[in-house]
């Protein structure tokens, strides 16, 4: 677990003067038989998705450049602010179990110079200022060779690991009776909402606050729906890839693969 310190998420007004809050945000490393880390920095969000594709053989290598490397355009890099983060964390605790990975909210963090974590980050960035990360954390051994390979959209050595796990994803869905959905989009702004209307009945009324304009600049999302195929009802909406295939996974009638042959890359 890692104490993220000061961070500008959340703006209170008047007659509230906290306009800082403090989290924290849980990191993952897979060791292997002799205790040696072949992934490490895997955010809680990204960890189901790195263990299937342990599970479906992948190497190390071809999972970090798939999954938790930076996917970004040579455009966003050049309008985005690369952040150097320092931050206190806890002991590191294994997990074996559910459970164990339930305990891990509950570490406590280390506010000494043995427990510092440090690691780069890009972020959105307007007016020379940061508007929140948009990358996975990149370590200090990595900085060299990731930003260069982003820069230059270098994607084709993943490119098709990449259709094969999405394949093998559809085709696992499909076996559970669910449709997957597709969606590409673009965030042009927000609205900063200072007040709620809401009338007797509960409903929603008209919004106070005030429009944040990102502009053309401002990163596009890939999300996902879920539909169950029979009914055609909408089960889950607005999911990332890797909280796709965490609920594709949790579903009981889809089994955990077993190790299959993809496209790696040399190590």
């Amino acid at each position: 677990m890692v104490d993220l310190g000061d961070h500008p998420v959340m703006t209170r007004y008047e007659p509230s003067e906290v306009r800082r809050m403090i989290y924290e945000e849980d990191f993952y490393d897979v060791r292997d038989a002799t205790g040696h880390a072949v992934l490490t920095a895997i955010p809680l969000a990204s960890l189901g998705a790195v263990l299937l594709c342990l599970l479906l053989s992948m190497r190390p290598e071809t999972i970090a450049r798939l999954l938790l490397w930076p996917r970004l355009s040579a455009e966003e890099v050049e309008t985005a602010a690369l952040i150097y983060h320092e931050d206190y964390c806890s002991a590191e605790r294994e997990v074996t179990t559910v459970s164990d990975l339930h305990l891990m909210a509950h570490l406590p963090v280390v506010k000494d110079d043995a427990h510092v974590t440090t690691y780069f980050q890009f972020h959105h960035e307007v007016n020379n200022e940061a508007y929140g990360p948009i990358s996975n954390a990149i370590l200090n051994e990595d900085l060299l060779t990731t930003p260069n390979r982003t820069y230059h959209s270098q994607y084709d050595d993943v490119a098709q690991v990449d259709r094969q796990l999405t394949d093998w994803l559809v085709r696992t869905a499909f076996r559970a009776d669910m449709f997957i959905e597709r969606i590409e989009r673009r965030k042009i702004g927000t609205f900063n909402i200072h007040k709620i209307c809401v009338d007797d009945a509960g409903n929603l009324g008209e919004f106070e606050g005030k429009d944040r304009w990102y502009g053309e600049d401002y990163p596009h999302s890939t999300v996902f729906n879920v539909i169950e195929r029979n009914l055609e009802e909408l089960e889950r909406y607005d999911l990332t890839f890797e909280a796709l295939v965490t609920y594709v996974l949790s579903k009981p009638e889809v089994a955990l693969p077993k190790p299959e042959t993809l496209m790696t890359l040399p190590a």
